[in-house]
C-alpha cells in the first residue's frame, strides 16, 4: 500500500467525500445524497494518482432519521454503491490487482435498539448485503475480499452528541450513550487493521466491544433447498 488519500469533497447539496486507498462517506444534514458519478470521480483521480486502489472503507453516517428516504440512502444504498465501485476500480477483469471492502456496520444491526430502529434496519441491510456479497460470482473473480465490522460506541469527541440529538428520540439516545463505556478511535481503528490483515476473513462479521473485543460473528449455517 503506497499511502492513505483523504480527499474532501464539499458541493452545493452533496455529501463529503473523503476517498482513496480509504473511502469514507459523510453526510452533511444540510446536503442531500451525492450522485454516483461524483463518487466514480473520486475513485478514478485516486487510481490515477497511485496508480491502483487496494481498500475500499464505506463509512456513511447521517443522524435525521425523521428522513426515511435519505437515512437509508446514506446508510445503505451508499455502501453498496461503494462496494460495486470498489469492484470495477480494483477489480482484476478490469485490470486491477483484487482488494478489500470493509463497510462500517453496527451492534445495532445485531440487535433491537427500539430508539433508533431505522438505524437498526440499515445496518442490519448492510451485514447481510456484506455477508451475501462475498459469495457474489462477481466479486469473487475480481479478488474482491468484502467484510463488515460492528462497532461498540466509539468516542470520536463531544461532537457527536450535539449530532445525535438530531434524532428522533436523540435525547434518550445522548443518556443511554453517556451512560455507557466507549471504544477509543484508536481501539475501533486497530479492529480495521485486523480485519485488512486476516485475509481468511473474507465474509465475515467481526464485531468490536468495548468489554469482549475484538470478535469474529458466528451466525446458524442455513442452505436454501
Amino acid at each position: 500500500m503506497k499511502g492513505l488519500v483523504w480527499l474532501n469533497l464539499y458541493i452545493c447539496r452533496g455529501v463529503g467525500v473523503y476517498m482513496g486507498l480509504c473511502v469514507y462517506l459523510r453526510y452533511e444534514p444540510e446536503m442531500t445524497v451525492v450522485t454516483s458519478c461524483l463518487i466514480a470521480a473520486a475513485f478514478r483521480k485516486t487510481k490515477e494518482h497511485f496508480g491502483q486502489i487496494d481498500i475500499v472503507c464505506n463509512n456513511a453516517m447521517t443522524y435525521n432519521d425523521n428522513d426515511v428516504s435519505t437515512f437509508i440512502e446514506v446508510l445503505l444504498s451508499a455502501a453498496i454503491r461503494g462496494t460495486y465501485l470498489g469492484v470495477d476500480f480494483m477489480g482484476k477483469t478490469n485490470g486491477g490487482n483484487g482488494g478489500l471492502v470493509i463497510n462500517t456496520g453496527s451492534m445495532a444491526g445485531l440487535w433491537p435498539v427500539p430508539i433508533i430502529p431505522c438505524y437498526c434496519a440499515a445496518k442490519a441491510g448492510l451485514i447481510h448485503f456484506t455477508r451475501s456479497a462475498a459469495e457474489e460470482p462477481m466479486l469473487q473473480q475480481n479478488g474482491i475480499r468484502i467484510n463488515v465490522i460492528c462497532l461498540d460506541n466509539v468516542d470520536v469527541g463531544p461532537h457527536r452528541f450535539d449530532a445525535m440529538k438530531r434524532f428522533k428520540y436523540g435525547q434518550i439516545l445522548e443518556n443511554v450513550t453517556k451512560e455507557r463505556k466507549s471504544l477509543s478511535l484508536s481501539e475501533a481503528v486497530s479492529g480495521f487493521i485486523r480485519v485488512i490483515e486476516d485475509e481468511s476473513l473474507n465474509g465475515s462479521v467481526v464485531s468490536l466491544l468495548v468489554d469482549k473485543g475484538y470478535e469474529v460473528m458466528e451466525f446458524p449455517e442455513i442452505t436454501m433447498s
